[in-house]
């Protein structure tokens, strides 16, 4: 997905992408996993270095029998926003990541499409930004929350990745 824009370009074009990464190229970009196309697509709701929302679209596919957005479906979103948000930091662009774990903790059942928040906390970029430097690594563990329409939190995902440069 994101990840792929950014092998083998220079530092200053990794730079370039993740300075233009427009809400349309994010939709773009994310059209491409097809398991959220099976689920019927997300829309940005909004994108910003080392932030993203990203809403499911409303359909069958994404509700269980009791007509609530099913719980793997909020797992996807969760774990796309997670993705997302890191490949999409400037301060992260160019490094590799790769998800070693991750889980979901439902709080309420959804009736509204959910809506994923992600972002990478100043905390969160330090420690990475140190490891790196120290250990040429770092272990990540993002912490997504995904909400209802009344922005209710649902659920909460956490992925955890090991980031390191190419």
């Amino acid at each position: 997905m994101v990840q792929g824009a950014s092998r083998g370009a220079t530092r200053n074009q990794r730079q370039l992408w993740s300075f233009t990464l427009s809400t349309p190229n994010l939709e773009k970009a994310i059209s491409a996993v097809p398991l959220i196309n099976a689920l019927g697509g997300v829309s940005v709701v909004s994108a910003s270095p080392g932030a993203v929302s990203l809403a499911l679209n409303a359909g069958p596919a994404i509700q269980n029998h009791a007509g609530q957005a099913h719980t793997a479906a909020l797992f996807a979103l969760g774990e796309l926003a997670a993705g997302v948000v890191l490949q999409t930091h400037p301060e992260l662009a160019g490094l590799q990541q790769l998800q070693r774990a991750s889980g979901i903790r439902y709080l309420r059942p959804c009736a509204t499409p959910p809506t994923a928040i992600a972002n990478v906390t100043e905390p969160v970029l330090t420690n990475i930004q140190n490891s790196i430097a120290r250990d040429g690594q770092a272990k990540v563990e993002m912490i997504v929350s995904l909400v209802d329409g009344t922005e209710t939190e649902v659920a909460e995902v956490v992925a955890v990745f090991s980031i390191k440069r190419p």
